[in-house]
């Protein structure tokens, strides 16, 4: 693979299932997880031009039982932003444009499940 792909968890490492869209910044994930403590880093990437366009939409839910979790995004060298933090829904457009950029899940002692 290319270094836009280095950050990013491989599947046989991922505790639930990811299922690829057209480039590394698009797709679906699912995963329960219990006492998972960790970091996956699910979709992203390095590219300058995204042929696709430099917006893309992320929509995920956390339903968190106990532990912590958080779905974030991190962009260049910026410290990551969290987008969900406790049980719910996130729903918004970021832009990628020349930047690399990359969503994860983190956790610590995490029951519950993300998609």
């Amino acid at each position: 693979g290319d270094a836009g792909n280095a950050a990013l968890t491989p599947q046989s490492k991922l505790q639930g299932h990811k299922e690829n869209g057209a480039d590394d910044y698009t797709g679906a994930y699912e995963a329960t997880y219990s006492e998972f403590t960790g970091t996956e880093i699910l979709f992203g990437g390095t590219t300058l031009e995204r042929e696709a366009g430099s917006t893309i939409r992320i929509t995920c839910s956390l339903s968190l039982e106990s532990g912590e979790a958080a779905v974030f995004l991190r962009s260049g060298a910026d410290d990551p932003v969290i987008l969900l933090s406790e049980s719910g829904e996130y729903d918004g457009t970021v832009e990628v444009d020349g930047t690399s950029t990359y969503i994860g899940v983190w956790g610590d002692q995490t029951d519950g499940s993300v998609l």
